[in-house]
């Protein structure tokens, strides 16, 4: 079994975390991938594999707007290393809660972080009785889907018009 150093998860501070977290490696390599059919009002995931692997990176353009304006920012360190981080807005209207940011390092993927801030923030998150976190993937996020469903989150649709520039994925 491998040995890892102590994971802690802890508030985001911006003016400390900032710098690590908007150099933090967003990408993701997958050579499988769900392809979205629809019949009627039901749609289904069908795994596909690749010719090719997919790599992706996502921006984090907005990253500090997102921090400052959410409801539980966490990041996951080991030492004074940061392997991930997670940002949840509130929505009073219909009194959900988004995860707005989820990512886990890719050396560090595999070992239980990510389900462990997912852990954190639902505690962070009892207070303000929200009846439920939501999250969205792509369907080519193969891994991220994969960990939604372990961490015991629902596929409840999908929309192929969400994706600026993405002809061939879908939001989940």
């Amino acid at each position: 079994m491998d040995s890892y150093p102590a994971m802690m998860v802890r508030p985001i501070e911006w003016l400390r975390d900032g710098p690590a977290l908007l150099a933090f490696d967003t990408t993701y390599t997958t050579g499988r991938i769900y392809r979205v059919s629809q019949k009627g009002l039901s749609i289904a995931l069908n795994e596909e594999f690749l010719s090719a692997p997919l790599k992706k990176n996502y921006p984090l353009h907005n990253l500090e707007k997102d921090i400052l304006s959410s409801s539980v920012a966490v990041l996951a360190h080991e030492s004074d290393c940061v392997v991930g981080f997670a940002v949840i807005k509130e929505q009073a209207w219909n009194r959900r809660a988004e995860i707005t940011h989820l990512y886990v390092s890719p050396r560090h993927r595999g070992r239980g972080i990510g389900l462990s801030m997912i852990s954190n923030v639902t505690a962070l998150l009892q207070p303000s009785k929200c009846r439920c976190l939501w999250a969205e993937t792509q369907n080519t996020n193969h891994a991220a889907v994969r960990f939604y469903l372990k961490a015991g989150f629902r596929c409840w649709g999908g929309n192929k018009r969400r994706l600026v520039g993405e002809q061939n994925e879908t939001v989940l």
